[in-house]
């Protein structure tokens, strides 16, 4: 019941209050850990705290309806609803620059496109879609351990620079897998899904082939880098001329077991598990798990350490646990979790190579960390918030976009997880700051449209030999789809420079949150959207976003064309104390069959309210590369629909429909008109 307050006692502080931010409302509600309670019987007495009007989490409140009761424990069951909901953000920015259209659907496809920039190995001609791109650093291959071959070829370039860094690496390939396990819808909506998956596969492969196992099929060592960082610095080229590193490999031993990067990779192998049942990548994970958990723990402290200096190693053993017990159901690796994160508090940062403690908690069996992850990720977003620049949450000075993409991917997971809205809506925010709602009209992803940064700290696409001279000189190529490292203050000074790498470095981290994230938004809009932001989610045809990106062989990506390319050969490796044995894969081209038209068995419906009906559908030619559909509804409070299958909530007269999932740039849609009569 709401009305007027003719009941309550006055305070003179919040103590006797709660209150939480959830789906885009501020509930204060009594704190029954107050013996004296928060409402009382008695005379009539002005409670102006319930007038409350100001920020939550940056979010303005302009009011507070209020709920009153003098029955005893009448709030309870209330505040047992939202006692697993602390927190929670809405989107708080403003609209600053609306000359142009938010599609998640195609950032996510331009996204994925930064490792194809940055790969590494004898395949790059026939694996990368971008054009300028060709094989290097071939040496790898014959890399030795122990007088042993290991061939640690593959796997990617770690930002602009050429090197192979362990830590960020593993920690981009958990990150991308655990985006598809979420939300793997997006990628089969957008056309991306194949492109995605051999993005990963590359992953695992490097993986593998970095993992040496001894006769008896235990981890002997585990190579956690691959080229000299220092040296690796001094050259800016292209990777394909630059000169051999051969020796520049370091493997895990006794006295450097590197916990946090094996264990890493153990997490990426097992969200790759989750996605695809590959029982080869599960059991490397449970074999480099093992590796981790039966030596010395310690994070690196090899020649990577003055590039990534891990702080901990708990957070990197926890997740690769949880994922591990998510993976196989068994109880010790949900063991091995609790004892070293079973009362983890709040981590007090976001995800990011440094620190994956927000996935460590969102994925603790029986998701016991549920309490410290709420309070991290609406601490963060209520502590790090600038008023001046749109609300944008500026978490670190040093690659803020990075920063921000991630926690608006964990964010995303959180609601996906537990449906609810409690992040979505920021999320959509402050991705809008990125993609140029901002004061200074930047956007932060490379390509994505005309107030894109066109100076990333990228030695491939730049073209020229010499960055300080070179600052603000057009590159040789576009980077599309990479996200750069983006303010450290205002949007205003944001200074478009190849040669301050603070702000416009490109790394495989900074675009594993930006996967996940707009994975994560293409899916909120899709369900939760306006009208109009729907109507913008469309994937655009690879032509049109750059003339450099090639289509390979298998694979659309939006492409209107199918283009003619070699049939390549895939190599997957397994590096043993004996031997090196590799198996090889001819892939065919796919000729591609747009649709030309949709059909239903009926094409009017009359319901009654709870009622459902289902319409079944015919797509044209049978034959069609991709016959999926999207079912929509104009107003999913009246009628909600669900694979053809239509319920309806409440009496109306109006119309859903459907899309045809947007497949090289064409679309098919159609509406069924229907009407539900009162009950």
């Amino acid at each position: 019941m709401s009305g007027s307050v003719t009941a309550v006692k006055d305070y003179s502080s919040w103590s006797a209050l709660k209150g939480v931010f959830s789906d885009g409302k501020l509930y204060i509600y009594p704190n029954t850990s107050k013996k004296s309670g928060a409402v009382n019987a008695g005379s009539s007495v002005s409670y102006s705290k319930l007038g409350y009007t100001g920020t939550a989490n940056g979010v303005s409140i302009t009011g507070v309806k209020v709920y009153y009761s003098s029955q005893s424990g009448a709030f309870d069951s209330f505040i047992g609803s939202l006692s697993s909901s602390s927190g929670g953000a809405g989107d708080n920015t403003g609209e600053l620059n609306t000359n142009f259209e938010y599609n998640y659907a195609n950032l996510l496809q331009e996204s994925l496109d930064l490792y194809d920039a940055n790969m590494c190995g004898s395949d790059v001609s026939a694996k990368s879609e971008f054009s300028w791109r060709s094989n290097c650093h071939t040496e790898d291959a014959k890399t030795t351990y122990n007088g042993k071959t290991v061939d640690v070829s593959g796997g990617y370039h770690d930002a602009g620079d050429h090197a192979k860094f362990g830590l960020p690496q593993a920690y981009s390939a958990t990150v991308l897998g655990l985006a598809h396990m979420e939300f793997a819808e997006a990628f089969a909506d957008t056309a991306t899904e194949a492109h995605y998956k051999r993005i990963m596969d590359r992953f695992v492969d490097y993986f593998e082939g970095c993992t040496v196992l001894g006769s008896d099929g235990s981890v002997q060592a585990f190579c956690y880098q691959v080229g000299d960082g220092n040296v690796d610095h001094g050259y800016w080229g292209a990777p394909e001329k630059q000169s051999s590193r051969s020796g520049q490999a370091t493997f895990t031993s006794d006295s450097d077991t590197c916990t946090d990067i094996v264990s890493e990779t153990a997490a990426a192998l097992a969200a790759y598990y989750l996605n695809y049942k590959d029982a080869k990548a599960l059991t490397y994970a449970e074999k480099l798990f093992t590796y981790a958990d039966t030596k010395a723990k310690m994070t690196s402290a090899g020649p990577a350490y003055s590039f990534y200096a891990s702080g901990s190693w708990d957070d990197d053993y926890a997740l690769a646990a949880a994922l591990l017990y998510k993976a196989t159901g068994k109880n010790t690796y949900a063991d091995k979790y609790n004892s070293v994160y079973g009362n983890k508090s709040n981590p007090n940062w976001a995800l990011c190579w440094n620190s994956v403690d927000p996935l460590a908690l969102l994925y603790s069996p029986q998701f016991k960390g549920e309490s410290a992850f709420v309070e991290n990720q609406s601490g963060i977003i209520s502590g790090k918030t600038r008023a001046d620049d749109n609300n944008y949450c500026l978490i670190d000075s040093w690659g803020s976009a990075r920063y921000n993409a991630a926690h608006q991917m964990t964010g995303l997971m959180y609601d996906k997880i537990n449906s609810k809205k409690d992040y979505s809506s920021w999320a959509n925010g402050q991705m809008k700051y990125i993609l140029g709602n901002n004061a200074g009209s930047k956007c932060f992803v490379v390509g994505y449209n005309k107030y894109s940064v066109k100076h990333p700290h990228h030695r491939a696409a730049s073209g020229y030999s010499d960055v300080s001279s070179n600052k603000y000189t057009d590159m040789a190529h576009v980077l599309t789809g990479a996200l750069v490292g983006g303010p450290s203050g205002s949007s205003t000074s944001f200074d478009d420079n190849a040669n301050e790498y603070q702000y416009t470095e490109v790394a495989l981290d900074y675009n594993a949150g930006l996967v996940g994230a707009a994975a994560g938004l293409y899916l909120y809009v899709k369900n939760s959207g306006t009208d109009e932001e729907r109507a913008v989610q469309k994937v655009v045809p690879k032509s049109e976003v750059s003339p450099e990106l090639r289509t390979i062989s298998g694979e659309s990506g939006g492409s209107t064309t199918t283009e003619s390319t070699k049939a390549t050969t895939e190599s997957t490796k397994t590096n043993t104390d004996s031997s090196t044995e590799k198996t090889t894969e001819s892939s065919t081209e796919t000729q591609v069959i747009p649709v030309k038209g949709i059909t239903f068995d009926q094409t009017a419906l009359t319901m009654k309210v709870g009622e459902s009906g289902q319409i079944k559908t015919t797509v044209t030619p049978v034959d069609a590369t991709d016959s999926s559909l999207v079912w929509t509804s104009s107003d999913r409070t009246k009628v909600s629909v669900q694979n053809g299958k239509i319920t309806a909530q409440c009496a109306h007269l109006e119309r859903f429909h459907v899309r045809q999932s947007l497949y090289h740039g064409t679309s098919w849609y159609t509406g069924i008109r229907y009407q539900i009569q009162r009950t």
